[in-house]
């Protein structure tokens, strides 16, 4: 049982924060996530590198709830009984959010 809640750790609620080494200069980097709307860009903090991909969150499949989310937890990769199920309150649905091409 946690004592507080750590924005980076992400095991009952979804991270609020990613830490990222940059690989232009090798600075570590701890980056808001970013999960709904056009994402805005982030720089490495040493050397203004984009960073903005990394700090998109990326939709995977929810074995808890059975749906795509954009913004997952610890508790997605545990399925709950048939009759337990309910909605998560943090699920961002994939359409909420817009993925940043990395070619641009």
């Amino acid at each position: 049982m946690c004592w507080g809640c750590n924005p980076l750790c992400g095991g009952c609620r979804p991270p609020r924060q990613k830490a990222v080494t940059c690989s232009s200069c090798g600075w570590l980097n701890v980056l808001d996530i970013q999960a709904k709307g056009e994402p805005k860009f982030v720089g490495c903090e040493r050397c203004g590198a984009d960073l903005t991909h990394e700090a998109v969150s990326v939709a995977a499949y929810c074995e808890r709830f059975e749906v795509m989310c954009a913004n997952l937890c610890g508790l997605s990769r545990k399925p709950l009984a048939a009759e337990g199920r309910g909605e998560c309150q943090n699920m961002i649905v994939p359409d909420e959010w817009h993925m940043p091409n990395p070619q641009a």
